[in-house]
């Protein structure tokens, strides 16, 4: 069926230098109640000057599908948007995931975690009800600038705009994200991510000089200081910007997998 914007619907504008940096469906948690929501998140910055401060702010947004009828017995779908939740940053918004129910943000040079809370003043709900609220529950500054974030299960591959790779895990108990080991290395990050191969974990990296290199975590090696210094498990130059890194299963020659 065709889709068309809902009759009267209003764009969501935003500010006066106001831009979009991040766009993300994600999956939250309401720990009030326990139920996991579907959410439009939004991302913005605003440049003020270079004698102020970026500014960011986070936008939730619930979606309904509706239907309207053309007459002749035919309708067509109409989508809505209704703002859940909001808040104001005091950093550019650069991206969006969800995180075990959480909201993942990297806000300027901080990573951030969120959790979804009902009968907040943020915003409404689809039933035009109250609101949510976003309550941060765990943070890590960045040297820099992260700019792209991987995760399984617990655990988060950072990357930074100079600082290489910092590998984080987030600890329910105690609702902070530890830091396991980190790349001392001064490589321009462009992307991160993780492989389980096998009983082993490796981070992923690529870098703005086209090369792509492995990492891993290995505590008991005496060359990674007790675990606070990833090691390089290999690297190839593939003379290229690597801007996404995914993984998948691929079968062995002989069979196994």
């Amino acid at each position: 069926p065709p889709l068309s914007p809902a009759p009267g619907l209003k764009p969501l504008l935003q500010g006066p230098g106001e831009t979009v940096c991040a766009l993300r469906m994600v999956y939250l948690k309401d720990v009030t109640t326990d139920n996991v929501l579907p959410f439009l998140a939004v991302g913005t910055a605003t440049l003020l000057g270079e004698d102020y401060p970026c500014l960011g702010h986070i936008t939730l947004y619930s979606l309904e599908k509706g239907s309207r009828d053309l007459g002749g017995g035919s309708r067509e779908t109409v989508w809505s948007a209704k703002v859940a939740a909001a808040r104001d940053m005091a950093g550019a918004l650069t991206s969006l995931q969800d995180f075990k129910g959480m909201l993942l943000a990297t806000v300027g040079k901080t990573v951030e975690l969120y959790t979804l809370r009902s009968g907040g003043a943020g915003g409404h709900t689809a039933a035009g009800g109250p609101g949510y609220s976003l309550v941060k529950n765990a943070f890590y500054e960045m040297h820099v600038m992260p700019t792209h974030v991987a995760q399984v299960k617990d655990f988060l591959a950072v990357g930074d705009a100079h600082r290489g790779v910092t590998f984080l895990r987030y600890s329910e108990a105690s609702k902070v994200l530890e830091v396991l080991g980190r790349d001392y290395g001064h490589t321009d990050t462009l992307a991160t991510g993780l492989l389980i191969n096998g009983p082993k974990l490796l981070l992923a990296a690529s870098d703005a000089g086209g090369t792509l290199r492995a990492f891993e975590y290995a505590r008991g090696h005496p060359a990674s200081w007790t675990g606070q210094r990833l090691l390089c498990a290999g690297s190839i130059h593939i003379g290229a910007l690597a801007t996404r890194l995914a993984s998948f299963k691929m079968p062995t020659s002989d069979g196994a997998n």
